[in-house]
């Protein structure tokens, strides 16, 4: 700590404005008292009060009740000081605690509601699955899948990007468990009636529900995390696919 810091903190602690207010409470009580006793007291009064109020003493005396005052300003003076900064302390994480509960109360708004890219899933060809970016700018690490029907998968599948007003499209490779790919790995309509193959008439769905898992990042600041819910009547051959959940959570820069 510095010279200059030590002086400041010595004129911190040794104030005397309250000082002054302290010395006017007591000077008005005195000049009080001694009218009062002047005017109506009697003999032995008034020498009581000139013994006690005009004293005797020494220069030892005066010294030693001047410093014991002096020390109690210091403790004053620092007890009003560390008060203060308390309460300025308790102001300033009074003030940012507001902050952050406001700032919470945006993000969570913010991620329930999320903006930024909106991808579309379609069937263009029997075989083709086609992602499109239909705004809320550029979707980036896009990942499809892996996609579950039954013991087959139609493996994951990447993207670095998809522009707003972009599409991408893939043939799916399907595999079955525990690993190994399809002979006819191409085939996605044998994925789609994959569930049903082997089980006897009666217990065969007519429309199989294939949940797509999806996630993405927007380029700044959210990630998201979607499920698409992919349905196939089987009798009909209809086909389509059913944003069912889409959820953004924050991503930290460091």
């Amino acid at each position: 700590m510095s010279v200059h810091s030590r002086l400041t903190h010595a004129k911190q602690i040794t104030r005397w404005g309250w000082v002054v207010i302290y010395e006017i409470g007591w000077g008005a009580l005195f000049i009080n008292a001694d009218f009062i006793i002047e005017k109506y007291g009697t003999e032995s009064q008034k020498t009581y009060w000139e013994h006690i109020t005009h004293p005797n003493w020494g220069w030892k005396s005066w010294a030693i009740g001047a410093l014991i005052i002096f020390i109690l300003f210091v403790i004053e003076g620092s007890y009003r000081l560390e008060r203060e900064r308390k309460e300025a302390q308790q102001k300033k994480e009074a003030e940012l605690s507001f902050e952050i509960t406001s700032l919470k109360q945006k993000l969570a708004r913010a991620l329930d509601n999320p903006s930024g890219p909106e991808l579309v899933i379609e069937r263009t060809e029997p075989n083709t699955l086609t992602i499109r970016n239909t705004k809320g700018g550029t979707a980036h690490n896009v990942r499809v899948g892996p996609i579950r029907n039954g013991n087959c998968w139609c493996l994951h599948e990447d993207f670095s990007f998809i522009e707003e007003g972009k599409y991408r499209s893939y043939t799916p490779m399907i595999a079955s468990d525990p690993g190994h790919i399809y002979a006819d790995p191409h085939r996605f309509e044998d994925f789609l009636t994959c569930a049903d193959r082997g089980k006897p008439l009666e217990e065969k769905t007519l429309c199989a529900n294939i949940p797509i898992p999806v996630t993405y990042w927007d380029g700044a600041h959210k990630d998201f995390t979607c499920e698409y819910e992919m349905s196939y009547r089987i009798i009909t051959s209809e086909f389509t696919v059913t944003l069912k959940s889409r959820t953004a959570t924050l991503r930290l820069q460091s």
